[in-house]
């Protein structure tokens, strides 16, 4: 196998065993043939396995000597790579300022999962200062591509007034848009909303519907506010939440 794609695609198939047998010695070599190629996903790959010792003997200046080739591969693979080495607790090579750097480089090409982690350390202050307003710009650009966890961080910073101007109903919209989408915590703020009336038209039924779905993804607090909310409501009312409850589970529980 010449070509390095390919050599890349073989070392997963053996680390994987998918179509055939698992075999990580074969699948560090294809590794090492694509990184030597200059291939990013193959370098930083392979850096895991020596960091980790996941099939290979753990070799911490091996893995050292492939992140450095990393750093001179001017892509968003290669710099999300290094972002996650030194943002991890599992290594000697923790290190957050870089960690913020290199998610920076992957962010401003404008990938969305750099750009979130790149606001939650801005939100609070991580290898970085602390900058809600910047906080603010990032999770809103993440979020415009669509990253689930974005729009959820999102929502809480119209909420609660960080780095933008508070706005309770622009907040709400970006829970309900995480919640339909199965983002638990999203779920669980969405009730309170609709319990409040903060940010949208307060209704019980729907509320309890919502902590009902979060109860069901194991979100801390969900079946308390669930419990005390069926308390509250009308017995008539009861039946029709329960049975709301069942319909936002199979439509937006996660399956």
């Amino acid at each position: 196998a010449k070509d390095v794609d390919a050599q890349y695609v073989l070392a997963k198939l053996y680390l994987n065993g998918d179509g055939v047998p698992r075999k990580a010695k074969k699948g560090a070599f294809w590794y090492s043939k694509a990184a030597k190629q200059g291939h990013a996903r193959a370098q930083c790959a392979l850096s895991q396995m020596y960091l980790h010792g996941k099939g290979i003997k753990k070799n911490l200046k091996k893995a050292q000597k492939l992140l450095a080739k990393l750093e001179k591969n001017d892509n968003i693979s290669a710099h999300l790579c290094l972002a996650d080495t030194y943002i991890s607790d599992d290594t000697k090579l923790k290190d957050i300022k870089k960690a913020f750097s290199w998610y920076k480089k992957a962010a401003d090409k404008g990938n969305p999962r750099a750009q979130y982690q790149l606001a939650t350390f801005y939100k609070s202050a991580t290898g970085t200062e602390k900058n809600l307003k910047k906080a603010y710009e990032y999770f809103e650009k993440s979020a415009q591509q669509d990253y689930l966890p974005a729009i959820y961080e999102l929502g809480k910073m119209y909420v609660n007034g960080y780095g933008v101007k508070r706005d309770y109903k622009m907040g709400v919209a970006q829970f309900l848009k995480a919640a339909q989408r199965g983002h638990g915590q999203a779920q669980m703020d969405l009730g309170v909303a609709y319990f409040t009336g903060k940010g949208i038209k307060k209704d019980p039924i729907i509320a309890y519907a919502w902590f009902y779905v979060a109860t069901s993804q194991g979100v801390p607090d969900a079946k308390k506010n669930k419990a005390a909310l069926y308390k509250k409501l009308l017995p008539e009312d009861r039946k029709i939440a329960i049975k709301r409850g069942f319909e936002y589970v199979t439509k937006y529980g996660r399956h």
